[in-house]
């Protein structure tokens, strides 16, 4: 139905130098892919997708960079979190599931 990417960064805590710092054991969602046959019209899988890894990792941040998909991650209720130098020109958005 559908799959999921995840990588973890220890260590990597300046975002493709967006000045965004996160945990060492923050997760990114790399890569989500939605069965074609399922993608319309929509019926919320990929957000059951980040619903799910979102109870798999309650205690992570999670984060991902939007592939011209950025009206589906601000769907998903993760924060949008521009760069500190203000370029977006050539940088993907970047959404980011808060933990504390």
């Amino acid at each position: 139905m559908a799959r999921a990417l995840l990588c973890t960064r220890a260590g990597f805590t300046d975002l493709e130098d967006a000045g965004v710092e996160l945990p060492r054991d923050a997760i990114a969602v790399d890569f989500i892919e939605v069965r074609a046959d399922l993608l319309h019209p929509r019926r919320g899988v990929g957000t059951q997708v980040i619903r799910r890894l979102e109870q798999l990792y309650p205690d992570h941040t999670l984060y991902a960079f939007s592939e011209k998909a950025d009206d589906f991650w601000f769907s998903t209720g993760w924060s949008f979190t521009p760069r500190r130098d203000g370029r977006t020109s050539s940088y993907r958005p970047l959404f980011i599931l808060w933990r504390v």
